[in-house]
């Protein structure tokens, strides 16, 4: 597993002194966790609005009730 996540992280093969250096590994020490929260749930609001807009523009709700009410005939 740590050879798979080492390959994964640009750091195959491992140095022997047990530092490991790459691209990926370059990238995680670099990664904040607070900004990745902020753009998750940011995506969900904007989908969340997207969504919501596109309900109520295409009145989905209408048209579903239309064809349930002629498929129920």
């Amino acid at each position: 597993m740590t050879r798979a996540l080492a390959y994964v992280a640009g750091a195959w093969p491992a140095r022997p002194d047990g530092n490991l250096s790459g691209a990926g590994w370059a990238w995680l020490e670099n990664f904040n966790i607070s900004t990745a929260g902020f753009v998750i749930v940011g995506v969900f609001v904007l989908t969340w609005i997207v969504a919501l807009s596109i309900w109520r523009r295409a009145k989905i709700e209408q048209k579903w009730d239309t064809a349930n009410a002629t498929a129920q005939d």
